[in-house]
């Protein structure tokens, strides 16, 4: 059964304070230095889907890694 969403209850409140990740949300968060336990927290709930935006771009070099930290310049 789909319901159109409240805002109010808590599983609303939820979806709405999850930031959800895109390659332009992942680089904007690296323009300071980030280590991946802070990207996992801030992308709560999108795990897979920070390492998996990682990879790709790191392997298009629009990030860096260094000493624990990832960044990125873009």
């Amino acid at each position: 059964q789909m319901s159109e969403k409240c805002g109010k209850c808590d599983s609303c409140i939820e979806e709405q304070n999850t930031i959800k990740i895109t390659e332009q949300n992942l680089i904007d968060k690296l323009k300071q230095p980030t280590s991946i336990q802070e990207l996992k927290t801030y992308f709560s709930g999108e795990e897979e889907s920070v390492n998996d935006v990682l990879r790709k771009l790191l392997k298009e070099e629009r990030v860096k890694y260094d000493r624990g930290n990832y960044s990125s310049d873009i």
